[in-house]
């Protein structure tokens, strides 16, 4: 049976919308029928200094893959795409897929947790992601994603591109 799945992308290079583009295309993959897209939102760089801003959407889709293989899928998409993963922290970067959430899932894993255990501090997420389903409740919280926008603390100006 198909899942519903919410991912988070985003880039701060300087041809960032056409990494996204390309990305939501090989996503388009392990889809099962259309995938939602929110607009794209401009954002500054969130816990680090970087010379370009970021560009984010968050995306729904319906797939047949468990939740290990879309986080598979999503890194063979992020290093095509040059994403290169340098040890801890907040770098710049050309692409990010983040799996915010997979189905009414709760899944804490080695390699996965889900809900995204920082999307509720992000502007950058929940705004793109109130855009296209608001009403989503969150399994963990039990709120909406328009009430967790309206929680949210991150005073970080987040504007459609």
């Amino acid at each position: 049976m198909a899942q519903t799945v919410f991912l988070s992308l985003g880039g701060n290079h300087q041809n960032s919308i056409d990494l996204l583009k390309i990305a939501i295309r090989q996503l388009e993959k392990i889809a099962v029928g259309t995938i939602h897209s929110s607009s794209f939102y401009n954002s500054p760089p969130w816990g680090f200094e970087a010379n370009h801003d970021f560009v984010n959407c968050v995306l729904q889709l319906k797939t047949q893959l468990q939740p290990l293989e879309v986080l598979t899928e999503i890194h063979k998409i992020e290093l095509d795409l040059g994403r290169v993963r340098i040890g801890e922290g907040y770098t710049s970067r050309p692409i990010d897929i983040d799996i915010l959430y997979f189905g009414d899932q709760i899944i804490k894993h080695s390699k996965l947790e889900i809900p995204h255990p920082r999307m509720y501090s992000r502007n950058f997420v929940l705004e793109p992601f109130n855009e296209i389903w608001s009403f989503w409740i969150d399994p963990q919280t039990k709120k909406s994603i328009s009430n967790l926008l309206k929680e949210c603390e991150d005073s970080s100006p987040v504007t459609k591109y």
